[in-house]
């Protein structure tokens, strides 16, 4: 039976891994075991909910991690919050807050967000 799905990808350096941590626990995430070893670690975040899903036919316009969340304006204002707080080294929180789109529609009636918290790594958050 299958227990659990993880996704894992290099942060690329120990800044980014610390302002992905950062942000990840300032949305809410649940901490996961997370791990610790001689020469790397991992941060580990949990949702009650996983999903794998293939799309035939027309892709939605998003990161290719999408996150469900119960109330997407209270997601977004932390988003937005974080990004002013912890700014990309060499921009102001402003510029920062550039890494976030508005809350869109979708057409599959639903809204949604994109983030980039640390250049490379896009996450868009949606809720019905």
């Amino acid at each position: 039976m299958i227990k659990g799905i993880s996704f894992l990808r290099p942060a690329g350096s120990a800044a980014a891994y610390d302002r992905l941590a950062g942000f990840f626990a300032a949305l809410g995430f649940a901490p996961g075991k997370g791990w610790q070893e001689a020469d790397s670690r991992g941060a580990s975040f949990l949702a009650p909910l996983g999903n794998l899903e293939f799309v035939d036919g027309k892709f939605p316009s998003t990161a290719d991690i999408l996150v469900e969340v119960k109330s997407l304006d209270s997601v977004h204002q932390a988003a937005e919050a974080w990004l002013r707080a912890h700014p990309v080294p060499g921009q102001s929180g402003d510029a920062s807050v550039s890494q976030l789109s508005p809350i869109a529609e979708t057409h599959w009636r639903s809204r949604i967000f994109t983030v980039e918290p640390e250049p490379g790594f896009r996450f868009s958050f949606w809720a019905w």
